[in-house]
């Protein structure tokens, strides 16, 4: 049995997207498809003295049919005003200090494209929680192109030995299922239980679906990676 998921590069995603590596023998880092503007592509939540706060990589302006993996970043400093906007925000929680440099070291890097600044984050909090799910990248994985997303996304599953196969529930609106089916790959979908879910934060009451750094930051690695491992069932 070998289980694969793959998902859209995020920047500095939240647990539930964790989760669905940490469930999966391989993931694949979907990096060669079409950007998405104004998503969790390139930016994220965390929390502020005053709340929620989105923290953002402006990138530069591309057609629309750019993939991921060629967005360029637009402003460099934006970096550094990430680095900054983490320690106004966090420098009072318990395990900042021990874990925030290594993210500071990679934020502060000259990095061009939005992909690798991703790549190295994602690796980075794989690294901190110990998870050892096999990473592919879906530009190195087919030696074909496909037009057609459901035929491409089953190469790749057919391509990394899928026997089960993790989707969000999303997936449920434009996911060939029959054709899994019958390439006798089980799909599993993902219901991370977000609402019963809480943690010690900073700054007031208790704001769910954070960057996985606000759980890092507030719990330490050991209690951040037994949150993101809380069961589901498949259905």
């Amino acid at each position: 049995m070998k289980i694969v998921s793959a998902h859209q590069p995020h920047f500095l995603p939240w647990m539930g997207y964790f989760n669905k590596v940490l469930r999966s023998d391989v993931f694949i880092w979907l990096e060669d498809v079409q950007f998405r503007k104004n998503y969790f592509q390139n930016r994220t939540k965390i929390k502020s003295n005053t709340g929620e706060l989105w923290l953002s990589v402006s990138v530069k302006k591309a057609p629309l049919e750019t993939n991921i993996s060629d967005i360029e970043i637009a402003l460099k400093k934006d970096m550094v005003k990430a680095s900054k906007t983490l320690r106004t925000y966090y420098s009072k929680a318990e395990y900042f200090k021990s874990i925030f440099p290594q993210f500071e070291d990679i934020l502060l890097k000259d990095y061009h494209h939005l992909n690798d600044l991703n790549y190295d984050l994602f690796i980075l909090v794989l690294d901190i929680l110990e998870i050892d799910t096999k990473i592919v990248r879906s530009s190195e994985l087919l030696e074909k192109e496909y037009e057609d997303p459901n035929e491409r996304l089953l190469a790749m599953c057919n391509a990394s030995e899928a026997t089960q196969y993790i989707a969000g529930k999303g997936g449920r609106n434009y996911m060939n299922q029959d054709a899994f089916a019958k390439n006798d790959i089980e799909i599993l979908w993902q219901d991370f239980p977000i609402n019963s879910i809480s943690y010690k934060q900073l700054h007031g009451e208790f704001i769910k679906g954070l960057s996985t750094i606000d759980v890092l930051f507030n719990l330490g690695p050991k209690k951040t990676k037994e949150l993101i491992m809380t069961p589901w069932q498949k259905s």
